[in-house]
């Protein structure tokens, strides 16, 4: 399996993008608790916190649907790159005005979640055209979906890093800067820059799911509010949770590779 997934990443510009789609997913990723941080450290409460990050997530939910059906008419190019700008715009406005007054707060954080852009969904569709081979794209599939695992796992530990060394104002700006800086590596890369859009609806039927699961997504506030009492902001990337992340990806690793040897298809999943 580690032979397949080698020869995957010596494809021609499949590390770039699958390097980039990570980076780019980061703020994501990292949103919920960068959130709750943030507006801790602002002074606001618990429940505040929690409803701007819910809020987050739906506006997620409904704005994925959307971009995929917007990158199946125009093509990835024209909507990753501006939708990610947008986000991390809106994300910037909430990091510099705080949370007062409260509606450009929520305003922001909506936006933000609204213009997340579908990069998952978009790498997926572009997995048949970089690889070529239909075994490589299931494979490809699999280690997608152990990278994304990765990625929630690391997510909470960077955003722990940047409160600590900086602080909750400046884990919401890096980490948003730097999924700008993802997404424009991947939207640069030859594949996606030549590359035609995917059949019309596919892209979208993919963002859909990532933003339902996303949205699906609890956002653990009483978990974050125990672990700042009981043992600092150190707690939140707890090992328990960690466990459970490895335990996922390792399933979907040897569900991938016993259908494989089955013979049969899986669905692509996003997340």
């Amino acid at each position: 399996m580690v032979t397949g997934y080698l020869e995957i990443l010596r494809a021609r510009h499949a590390v770039r993008l699958l390097a980039g789609t990570l980076v780019g997913r980061l703020p994501n990723a990292t949103a919920a608790i960068a959130i709750v941080l943030f507006v801790r450290a602002e002074g606001g409460t618990y429940s505040l916190a929690g409803a701007l990050a819910a809020v987050y997530g739906v506006a997620n939910a409904v704005g994925q649907p959307v971009l995929g059906r917007l990158v199946d008419l125009h093509g990835q190019p024209r909507v990753q790159l501006p939708a990610a700008l947008a986000s991390g715009a809106a994300m910037a406005v909430f990091a510099f005005s705080g949370i007062e007054p409260l509606a450009v707060a929520v305003a922001a954080v909506a936006l933000a979640g609204l213009f997340t852009p579908p990069l998952e969904g978009g790498l997926r569709a572009l997995w048949p055209s970089v690889l070529g081979k239909e075994d490589q794209v299931h494979t490809a599939y699999a280690m997608d979906a152990i990278a994304q695992e990765v990625m929630f796992t690391v997510g909470p530990l960077l955003v722990t890093v940047c409160v600590s060394v900086w602080s909750e104002q400046a884990a919401l700006l890096v980490l948003n800067g730097v999924g700008v800086l993802g997404a424009l590596s991947v939207v640069v890369s030859p594949p996606r820059a030549r590359g035609a859009p995917p059949a019309r609806g596919a892209l979208a039927r993919r963002a859909a799911l990532a933003g339902a699961a996303g949205a699906a997504r609890r956002v653990p506030v009483r978990g974050q509010r125990d672990g700042l009492h009981h043992g600092g902001r150190r707690a939140l990337c707890g090992r328990a949770r960690g466990r459970r992340r490895v335990r996922l990806a390792d399933g979907r690793h040897r569900a991938g590779r016993a259908d494989r040897r089955r013979g049969l298809r899986r669905p692509a999943v996003v997340r």
